[in-house]
């Protein structure tokens, strides 16, 4: 009698143990992330980004207990003095979200505070995410600049990159990049 019992224990766990392990789950990646699964890749080269919270000359200072790990990745962009940026990543999963640090002072030190990327996905470029500052001062975090949900299960591989608006106030995007999730 306790051996049929005992079979159906096995068939139940080893079920159980199968589901468990196909569930998703989120993962997290800092900008400033040098090691895992997924590591931002800055472009042309990580000298022309700015590791935001030890910066001294950048003229966008958010509030480091803010951020995600007390760190993001400050870049700013103009037509006129380039060179072109971008960030760069793979990762496996079927969801992702990326974040920013959007800065709303019109012109901080005579610097842009204009947020505006274009994202492409598996070689399709999407609407991009623009953000026009505001009259008040500060800074908005955890803010979602892209999203992607339902995707086919696997290796994806995502570029963000400036644009500048053809409405923008001046011929510069600045980019505060904070974290993704991938799930």
């Amino acid at each position: 009698m306790i051996r049929p019992l005992l079979g159906q224990t096995y068939v139940s766990l080893i079920l159980f143990t199968t589901f468990a392990i196909a569930a998703l789950h989120n993962v997290t990646v800092d900008d400033s992330a040098l090691t895992g699964a997924v590591v931002p890749q800055y472009l042309p080269s990580a000298s022309a980004w700015n590791q935001g919270n030890t910066c001294q000359d950048c003229a966008a200072q958010p509030d480091p207990a803010m951020t995600y790990d007390g760190t993001w990745h400050d870049a700013s962009y103009s037509l006129l003095s380039g060179p072109f940026l971008s960030f760069e990543f793979s990762f496996a999963g079927t969801a992702l979200y990326i974040y920013f640090i959007l800065a709303n002072a019109p012109n901080i030190f005579l610097l842009t505070a204009t947020t505006s990327v274009n994202c492409t996905l598996d070689g399709v470029t999407f609407p991009p995410f623009v953000h026009f500052p505001t009259l008040g001062a500060g800074y908005q975090y955890n803010v979602p600049v892209f999203a992607a949900e339902s995707l086919a299960s696997g290796t994806h591989t995502v570029t963000l990159q400036p644009i500048v608006p053809t409405s923008a106030p001046t011929d510069s995007v600045l980019m505060l990049f904070d974290y993704l999730i991938y799930s």
